[in-house]
């Protein structure tokens, strides 16, 4: 619950800062949509529900105290008679003496007020046993919040980089663009002069056409990402989105292997919480075999009456059991502990595939960080072939078309490194996440 806190009065003091920066970094906007994502919030709400429930279910530990109140009137009067000897014998002699009519007119109003408390007895072992079962449940919602924290800051890292990508991609296809209508105004001047076919002028327009359907495409996909990436992180869908390139980190956080870190997971810990959940339940089952045993305290109060007395209070035990349910226990009872079993072999299947996990996701990681260096090498060599070709450029020893090759290739390197840098990213928040590591 404290958490869940911190990240509501983080994102009140957090959220206008990082509004006025100029681009964020992929953290930046991490944060942002932890603090303002519309499910992560929902999966915080949940476990705090969860906790209500565990205060509402200890409650029941304590006396209950029940008040009903009655307030009537006669519709037609009341009459009765006691018979002679009715009522019995008082000294030898016949109780009432002789038949005695009792007549209630039913002018006024009566009254009848009846308080009670009743205190739990026997049912105080299966209160506990309740509460300890909310509280399972209340440790699963927490680790749904743990795991909605992890999804959101998994898609913020495959949205930005997304952008990022897309926008290297669109400024290589724009280059390409280029080219390919400095070609199809050649081909036109050409044709004109009939040096060049028809045929090649068509060609050059198809070529122009399928890159202007390339750049237009990537337009679409970075508006998209955009407005996606906007909606986790709480801003106007069409707000402009500036992300900051990060650096490839130096390098990557020590491998935890062990079993401890296997506990740890979101999705092994919520299994085992569903297994000791399903464990409670079938003790709870088995507790209705208890008889229901409560101290209970009445008074009866009446107003208006002239023949029962004015008040009556008592004082007792008051005991409730189904004796006999033809079997209806018996099997629930089965079905629970059959539950039970499912829930532990889902656990023991939930740990061997995080152990798996585990380990693939640290070669994944370390796939990505080589497939980064190598792709980084590639932009670098672009880079460089780049600035040869500018160098020839400015010098009139290479022709334009040739430079806006090398610029586009420069772009399309670039964009490759970029993607190579989000799988990285992406593989080493994957592996933080499988790790049981809190986001």
């Amino acid at each position: 619950m404290l958490r869940i806190l911190f990240c509501v009065l983080g994102g009140l003091f957090a959220a206008p800062v990082l509004a006025q920066d100029s681009a964020f970094t992929v953290e930046q906007l991490s944060s942002l949509a932890l603090q303002n994502s519309r499910l992560v919030r929902a999966a915080g709400l949940e476990a705090e529900k969860s906790e209500q429930e565990i205060s509402a279910t200890s409650a029941l530990r304590y006396p209950q105290f029940h008040v009903t109140g009655l307030a009537s009137k006669l519709m037609e009067p009341l009459d009765f008679t006691f018979k002679t000897g009715t009522l019995g014998n008082i000294g030898g002699v016949p109780f009432p003496a002789t038949d005695t009519a009792v007549n209630a007119a039913g002018t006024s109003v009566n009254g009848l007020f009846i308080g009670t408390a009743i205190m739990p007895l026997s049912q105080q072992y299966k209160i506990s046993l309740a509460v300890s079962a909310r509280s399972l449940g209340a440790d699963i919602a927490r680790q749904k919040y743990r795991q909605a924290r992890c999804d959101i800051k998994s898609s913020v890292e495959k949205l930005a980089f997304g952008i990022l990508e897309a926008r290297k991609a669109l400024e290589a296809s724009k280059i390409a663009e280029e080219g390919c209508a400095s070609g199809v105004a050649d081909a036109e001047r050409y044709s004109a002069e009939r040096v060049v076919l028809p045929s090649e002028f068509l060609k050059a327009k198809a070529a122009l056409a399928k890159q202007q359907y390339e750049s237009e495409k990537l337009e679409h996909t970075i508006t998209e990402l955009s407005e996606q990436l906007n909606r986790l992180t709480g801003r106007p869908l069409d707000a402009p989105v500036e992300i900051a390139l990060p650096e490839l980190a130096q390098s990557d956080p020590p491998p935890d292997l062990s079993e401890g870190a296997v506990a740890r997971r979101a999705d092994v810990s919520s299994a085992r919480y569903v297994a000791e959940q399903a464990a409670y339940d079938a003790k709870i089952k088995a507790a209705e075999y208890i008889p229901d045993l409560s101290v209970s305290v009445s008074d009866i109060r009446l107003s208006n009456t002239q023949y029962l007395p004015d008040n009556i209070a008592s004082a007792g035990l008051y005991l409730n059991w189904d004796v006999f349910d033809w079997g209806k226990r018996s099997h629930e009872l089965n079905e629970k502990r059959q539950s039970r079993e499912q829930a532990e072999k889902l656990l023991a299947e939930t740990m061997d595939t995080a152990r798996t996990d585990l380990r693939a996701r640290y070669d994944r990681l370390d796939e990505a960080r080589k497939l980064c260096e190598a792709a980084q090498l590639s932009a670098q060599a672009a880079d460089e072939t780049l600035r040869v070709a500018r160098d020839k450029f400015d010098e009139h020893a290479l022709l334009p078309r040739d430079y806006n090759a090398a610029r586009a290739a420069d772009a399309l390197a670039q964009s490759e490194y970029i993607k190579a840098l989000g799988e990285y990213y992406q593989a080493r928040t994957q592996f933080a996440i499988a790790s049981g590591e809190d986001i």
